[in-house]
């Protein structure tokens, strides 16, 4: 009988070989790497193998209980990666030929961790000649008055345009800023840019 490693490397091969045949892997150094048992492991054993600077996995979007019950693989990556892993969701819309990087959308709450990842969407802006926008959520300030509200607003537009470094080799960052939910405000800009 087959082993499920053997239905994986079949179905890896198959997978490899239609993506040399439509033109997706020509120029690209590749390697089809198969395992088993649990994931974290053995992709953390092929990252520091193979020197991996980017991991990309896709993600089905399990919300709710079935992701309670089931685990998200992909979360588990990211928050164990020592390295950046980019997630695509179900909803993404499929690349062509084109570059697939115009505009890299960074959400801050000026967290030091949410602020190391900005010389990554730095680099990738820079080095996809992508426009960058900078985002933050402002806490409600219904209570203030509203030239209060906009000096603050102001005072934070100034902060998220001093976060990217003159010589930072990018086009000037659009900078985004706003109140709301974050999941929510940060999916409707980065559908707006």
């Amino acid at each position: 009988p087959r082993s499920a490693s053997d239905d994986a490397w079949r179905a890896g091969q198959r997978l490899e070989t239609e993506l040399l045949v439509g033109g997706q892997l020509r120029g690209l150094d590749h390697k089809l790497v198969v395992g088993s048992g649990e994931i974290w492991e053995g992709l953390s054993r092929a990252v520091a193998h193979y020197a991996i600077d980017l991991i990309v996995v896709g993600t089905r979007g399990r919300t709710g209980l079935a992701r309670v019950l089931l685990g998200s693989v992909a979360e588990r990556i990211f928050r164990k990666s020592n390295c950046p892993v980019l997630t695509v969701g179900p909803r993404s819309i499929a690349v062509s030929s084109d570059p697939i990087i115009r505009r890299v959308l960074f959400a801050t709450d000026f967290t030091p961790h949410s602020l190391y990842a900005l010389s990554y969407a730095i680099s990738v802006a820079r080095q996809s000649g992508a426009t960058l926008a900078l985002l933050h959520l402002v806490p409600d300030l219904a209570k203030e008055s509203v030239p209060s509200k906009e000096s603050s607003l102001e005072a934070v537009r100034q902060r998220l345009r001093e976060l990217v470094p003159q010589d930072a080799g990018i086009a000037e960052p659009y900078v985004v800023v706003g109140f709301g939910k974050p999941v929510t405000r940060i999916l409707a800009v980065a559908a707006e840019q």
